[in-house]
């Protein structure tokens, strides 16, 4: 549900690296490197990204990199990973646990999973 994820759908998502932040918000490409690094106490990997010419070339590179990686990686382009996301998340159905199936906790109850279809 992109709602409960900044808004970010699987295909935006799979496009850019985001990072939700607390308040729901998301920040995009090298941002999101630089947001993600800082909270790990490790911002200073990304600190260039402060200086604008310097954040305009890391996010071409980035760019660059985000628009090659699923062929590169995977062989297939960003398309053909979405497709096969598509037709995988077809086969399995919504469903929600019962209390009687939680593990106790009021968060397992409301959160749904996905069960494969026979």
């Amino acid at each position: 549900d992109p709602k409960a994820h900044g808004d970010v759908s699987f295909k935006q998502g799979m496009a850019r690296i985001h990072a939700v932040l607390p308040d729901n918000k998301a920040v995009i490409g090298v941002e999101a490197f630089r947001v993600v690094y800082t909270r790990l106490g490790m911002g200073w990997l990304y600190s260039f990204t402060t200086v604008p010419i310097l954040k305009r070339v890391a996010e071409r590179i980035y760019n660059f990199w985000a628009d090659r990686r699923t062929q590169l990686t995977t062989g297939k382009t960003l398309q053909q990973a979405i497709e096969q996301h598509e037709k995988l998340l077809k086969n399995f159905e919504v469903c929600s646990i019962t209390s009687s199936q939680s593990s106790g906790s009021d968060r397992a109850r409301e959160r749904p999973i996905r069960k494969q279809r026979p």
